[in-house]
């Protein structure tokens, strides 16, 4: 369950968003004192609350950054099949996929485009 997960990725998003967190604390404290300003009592609060908010987000980062990176590989092997398949085929059909026309790397004729206005 555990296995694979990036736990120096999570840790320093896990950081970057508790600062974050304090930054909004300390701009609400200075914006209004007196209905959220940091005193000595409620500071322990806050601090638990800071600690626990910065458990929760980098067990949530760990586990989210592995489903993206499993979920990318086995993107990447799904497209890489595919390529796989179409240039394998082997049936002989006559399609010619692999010569490249007249037209490669030239823009489209038949894409319509504004016609420049003349000068007279």
């Amino acid at each position: 369950m555990f296995e694979g997960l990036d736990w120096s990725a999570a840790l320093k998003r896990a950081a970057l968003m508790t600062g974050f967190y304090w930054l909004i604390i300390y701009a609400m404290s200075v914006a209004f004192p007196k209905s959220f300003g940091i005193g000595s009592q409620e500071l322990p609060g806050l601090l638990t609350t800071t600690a626990m908010v910065f458990l929760l987000f980098t067990v949530f980062t760990a586990f989210t950054e592995r489903a993206r990176k499993r979920r990318v590989q086995q993107q990447n092997t799904k497209n890489s099949s595919k390529k796989s398949k179409t240039t394998d085929d082997g049936d002989g059909d006559g399609d010619d996929e692999g010569t490249p026309s007249a037209l490669k790397g030239r823009p489209n004729p038949n894409a319509s485009r504004k016609k420049t206005r003349r000068k007279r």
